[in-house]
């Protein structure tokens, strides 16, 4: 093999070709995984379908459902204890544990991580419509079996003692449903316009509280009648009113924030126009 000449004398010695330095690996170049965990993790991507959205709440409603039947049962067997005294499983009980599905509903639609906080940004009307409507179904599926659970405690004459009659169904199912609306219209205010919401809708809130708990205690434990089924019918009709006119609301304003807010131009636009 040839060696290399060396330099003569008064010429300067001969560089050696140098070697390039090794390009980073581009983005793209990541593991798939690792992009995909990051995909997962952006909040715009965990916001689901409609079907699933609807079934996140089917889901939520039979949870529910079970949870307030094992309280009503726990309180039956004396297992259901309230600072140091045993809570006693009746009617009046019964009542309670109705309005509390519809308190617990807007809490568990609510999702932090997610960029729309839970509420859709589209198609928003049909899901509450169908969510409400079938978590109140589901609770008062629920409802048929608590006569069975209190036993004797379930009077005969009372709304709790006569299901599954079709006056008592029709009262309960008005009372869950007027519940279920109302609490969701009213947290909704309170979470999509805070901290203004928070602050207009809390004290009605509250008062929903008292008065939906005070009411299923006396609903339970009156005697079924159409007038009294009616009336909750109309409150529920209200209360579906006052969630599809905040649901329209919230769509509407999201519309009107994608068409005032400024468009971005592309990658390819600034390359074809840069500033």
């Amino acid at each position: 093999m040839p060696q290399p000449h060396p330099p003569s004398w008064g010429q300067p010695p001969r560089q050696q070709p140098r070697i390039p330095a090794p390009l980073p690996e581009p983005a793209s170049a990541a593991p798939r995984g690792r992009t995909e965990r990051r995909r997962r993790r952006d909040p715009e991507t965990q916001v689901p379908g409609w079907w699933g959205d609807a079934r996140r709440m089917l889901m939520y409603a039979i949870m529910s459902a079970a949870f307030w039947a094992l309280a009503l049962l726990l309180a039956r067997t004396g297992l259901l204890s309230h600072s140091g005294r045993a809570v006693s499983g009746d009617a009046v009980l019964a009542g309670i544990l109705a309005a509390m599905p519809g308190l617990v509903f807007p809490f568990l639609q609510f999702a932090s991580g997610r960029a729309d906080r839970g509420f859709r940004t589209h198609r928003l009307v049909p899901l509450m419509w169908f969510s409400l409507g079938a978590g109140a179904l589901v609770q008062t599926l629920s409802i048929l079996v608590w006569p069975l659970i209190l036993g004797d405690r379930a009077v005969p004459g009372t709304v709790l003692g006569e299901l599954p009659g079709g006056t008592a169904v029709l009262t309960v199912f008005a009372f869950v449903l007027a519940s279920m609306a109302w609490f969701t219209a009213l947290v909704m205010v309170m979470i999509l316009w805070a901290p203004v919401g928070a602050l207009i809708a809390l004290l009605p809130f509250l008062g929903a509280i008292v008065l939906f708990g005070f009411a299923g205690a006396g609903v339970f434990g009156a005697a079924p009648a159409g007038a009294q089924a009616g009336l909750w019918g109309a409150a529920a009709a209200a209360g579906l009113a006052a969630v599809t006119l905040v649901s329209a609301l919230r769509v509407r304003r999201h519309r009107r924030a994608q068409i005032s807010a400024p468009q971005r131009p592309t990658l390819e636009e600034l390359r074809r126009h840069p500033r």
